[in-house]
């Protein structure tokens, strides 16, 4: 069609516009971004060719250029939902979330029934601690969708947030059965089953979502806190540092799995810390001083992530 010599203009603009939203739903943000980029030379006041080209720059991490184009998409037509939509998506990539939050309410003025914008809401609120507004947005959202798994997910992360567990899961068994494969709700239900100190199940969760997704960096780490509960130090450090080469960055994990560590080796009556333990202690400030707990107590010291703490979620 767009070789076809048949279409000039704002009418192969639109053809541009369709291919770049192929390859864009497809993930190859590079050819839509040519196709996108070609549609807007072709007409430059066809806002969905803008709304398209932002979307690909939400893909690619590009949160400034995404935000340049929904702007300039709202400029041209102001009553574009969608344009608000993944504006606020730029907006929360950039841990703006009044901006955000928002843009999503200014969607759902538009089109009362986005179920997008009240899950993406929800998910806003839930991260600036206001449980009651995200529980709101994602019962909201699981009225206009009864089968909408990803709303009974984001309500259970919130469930556990504020420590309904009980709550929590029943919202993530709801979550599964909707989606057998999804694995942010084995997570958060593992989650769940580790704040009732039920660490089988927790640990069953956990390497459930680590089966269906290996690379899950925020499973290891939370089995890993798992198996240290149930005093598994060796279970416990394979998954912190399976964690570590996953994501580099997190000094958190060192520090779980220097204390993981540390404990092995006091139940061997050797010496602490080791030198292996010094090392991934040297990279957490301040170095943490030991409080030990009879055997039957929590395995997690003053300085470490502990069942009390909120488990890792996405």
């Amino acid at each position: 069609m767009i070789n076809s010599g048949q279409y000039k203009g704002k009418d192969l603009a639109w053809a541009f516009i369709n291919c770049g939203n192929v390859y864009t739903i497809s993930g190859e943000y590079d050819i839509a971004l040519g196709d996108l980029t070609q549609a807007i030379a072709l007409d430059p006041t066809n806002a969905l060719a803008y709304i398209g080209r932002c979307l690909v720059h939400n893909s690619k991490g590009e949160t400034d250029l995404a935000l340049g184009d929904c702007n300039e998409a709202i400029r041209l037509d102001p009553k574009n939902a969608l344009a608000y939509y993944n504006r606020g998506n730029a907006w929360s990539a950039k841990h703006d979330l009044d901006r955000a939050i928002a843009d999503y309410t200014e969607v759902i003025r538009i089109d009362p029934k986005n179920i997008s914008a009240y899950n993406n809401r929800a998910s806003t609120f839930n991260i600036k601690r206001e449980y009651d507004r995200a529980v709101s947005d994602y019962t909201e959202a699981i009225n206009l969708a009864p089968n909408f798994a990803t709303a009974y997910n984001g309500r259970c992360l919130v469930h556990n947030n504020r420590g309904e567990t009980d709550l929590a899961l029943a919202d993530c068994n709801k979550a599964i059965t909707l989606d057998p494969k999804n694995v942010l709700a084995y997570n958060n239900r593992g989650n769940a089953w580790r704040a009732k100190n039920d660490l089988d199940r927790a640990i069953a969760d956990y390497s459930e979502a680590i089966r269906l997704e290996p690379k899950y960096e925020m499973a290891h780490n939370n089995r890993g806190d798992a198996y240290g509960m149930k005093m598994d130090y060796e279970h416990a450090i394979a998954d912190f540092s399976e964690s570590i080469k996953l994501d580099p960055r997190n000094a958190e994990v060192f520090n779980a799995r220097c204390w993981a560590r540390g404990l092995r080796d006091a139940i061997c009556n050797r010496l602490w810390p080791t030198a292996e333990s010094r090392c991934d202690c040297g990279l957490t400030t301040p170095t943490p001083t030991i409080v030990w707990r009879s055997p039957t107590s929590n395995w997690a010291t003053s300085t470490m992530r502990s069942p009390n703490t909120t488990p890792h979620s996405r």
